[in-house]
């Protein structure tokens, strides 16, 4: 890339608003799937998973988006994929488990 490309991109401001939306998913995904991984198995457990309040279909959709993209690089999240959530007798790692919840969030929403 040289000084031409930068010139002829679409540039876009990046104002409060884009800076709330970009804080919005870290603190959904942490309401959602919690700090621990005894808090995921905890929601993989429940008949379905709590929801936070002011989550929407949408929120919930681009979380899983989110999810699916860590999920195909699991490298980039050595912690979250080394991590083992065992639920009767399936056995997920960090980052299946967050699919998991979040698609049954998006399930039960749905309904």
């Amino acid at each position: 890339m040289d000084e031409q490309d930068f010139e002829l991109r679409d540039w876009k401001p990046f104002g409060t608003d884009a800076v709330k939306n970009a804080e919005r998913l870290p603190a959904l995904g942490i309401a959602l799937w919690g700090r621990t991984t005894e808090d995921l198995r905890q929601q993989l457990l429940a008949p379905m998973p709590k929801i936070p309040r002011a989550c929407s279909l949408v929120d919930l959709q681009v979380l899983e988006r989110q999810a699916m993209l860590m999920l195909k690089s699991p490298a980039t999240f050595p912690k979250l994929n080394a991590e083992l959530v065992v639920v009767g007798t399936q056995t997920f790692t960090g980052l299946e488990a967050r699919l998991e919840v979040v698609r049954r969030a998006i399930q039960h929403f749905r309904k």
